[in-house]
């Protein structure tokens, strides 16, 4: 079936901030890898501050979280689809979206679409993987190589990557939504639906 998640990663803000920031609280609980829980989190080696969460295109990697962490420091998100091989990143600055690229296969295996000032590694990366693409016989390859670009892109910046192997992909710390209005959290606790949902 593949991966579906959500990723953000953050750089020069203390964690608690962060949490604070997004309303998220850790539970004490420990997952062996990044999303099995609804959220999880934790600081790389790299001193990037990672929230990985268990679904596609989550509201903690749209713009307006984004905008607003960026606000704090510098971040970087992705998206991963592979059940419909799509991928993306960005990254956000002072409230700002300095870059994002976007691959989709369902407009094709060689979509690609970018905006911005994109990183120098950006270049070499399409390179590669474009050119792994053309050994495998173009367009008409069975294997998506440029689903990696946003990927890899993302990991070469941050050093983390949803599906390698290593330190940095274990011990994930598992987050719960604080929630501040009472109402809110009685209708969540209610209702069978996750709270991500109501997020």
């Amino acid at each position: 079936m593949g991966f579906a998640m959500s990723w953000l990663a953050v750089k020069g803000v203390a964690p608690d901030l962060v949490l604070e920031t997004l309303k998220l609280a850790r539970n004490g609980e420990i997952d062996d890898f990044p999303a099995e829980s609804a959220v999880s989190g934790k600081l790389l080696s790299t001193g990037w501050f990672v929230l990985a969460v268990n679904r596609g295109d989550h509201k903690l990697v749209r713009p307006g979280t984004l905008q607003q962490l960026s606000a704090l420091g510098e971040v970087v998100a992705c998206n991963i689809e592979e059940h419909v091989m799509m991928s993306t990143a960005e990254a956000w600055r002072n409230g700002v979206q300095v870059w994002s690229v976007i691959h989709d296969a369902q407009r094709g295996i060689a979509n690609l679409e970018t905006v911005g000032d994109l990183p120098d590694n950006f270049h070499t990366i399409k390179q590669e993987c474009a050119a792994e693409l053309e050994r495998a016989g173009g367009e008409k390859s069975d294997t998506d190589f440029l689903f990696d670009i946003p990927v890899r892109l993302a990991q070469e910046l941050t050093g983390f990557r949803y599906d390698a192997a290593g330190d940095d992909n274990t011990n994930f710390e598992v987050l719960v939504h604080v929630r501040e209005i009472p109402s809110v959290a009685a209708q969540t606790l209610a209702s069978p639906r996750p709270w991500w949902k109501f997020w």
